[in-house]
């Protein structure tokens, strides 16, 4: 059996050190071997499925971040796939995803001549807002902002 890329999250060293005993003595009782060349140890921050982990944060991979920021205006229905798919990557960071990347959405459609417009302009310059990340703390106080209204969506 083949396993890959084992991430153990602990609060402290301490705890940290105990978890790793656990895992370790697993991996020994079920006969799994490691090559530790590979492995990493105690680390502040880790590299994982195109993000950055650590000190209660989430982040893209520092490449992904400079060429999303330094992407030029998009001149070509080539260039627009090219920017939604390094934009897509993160798209459960972005609030309301359909909406936002509407604009830049409807210039690839079929029917639709390539006009750059303001809108498409704030679109991508915002865009480029949403990064980095921070991973959620229940432990921490949390204020709630909401755009909807009781308008759009009824009284409760």
């Amino acid at each position: 059996m083949y396993i890959d890329d084992m991430i153990v999250f602990s609060k402290t060293f301490e705890e940290h050190i105990e978890h790793i005993r656990t895992l370790m003595k697993a991996i020994e009782e079920e006969g799994f071997r490691l090559k530790f060349m590979k492995c990493k140890f105690a680390q502040r921050e880790i590299q994982y499925l195109g993000h950055i982990i650590g000190e209660n944060k989430v982040r893209p991979m520092r490449d992904d971040l400079i060429a999303i920021k330094k992407f030029p205006v998009l001149k070509t229905r080539k260039n627009m796939w090219q920017f939604l798919g390094k934009i897509n990557f993160y798209h459960k960071y972005i609030p309301r995803v359909a909406k936002t990347l509407e604009p830049l959405h409807n210039l690839l459609r079929k029917d639709r001549v390539l006009v750059w417009t303001k809108e498409c302009q704030e679109t991508f310059d915002n865009l480029k807002l949403y990064l980095p990340l921070a991973i959620f703390d229940p432990e921490l106080p949390t204020i709630l902002y909401t755009d909807a209204s009781l308008e759009e969506w009824g009284r409760y």
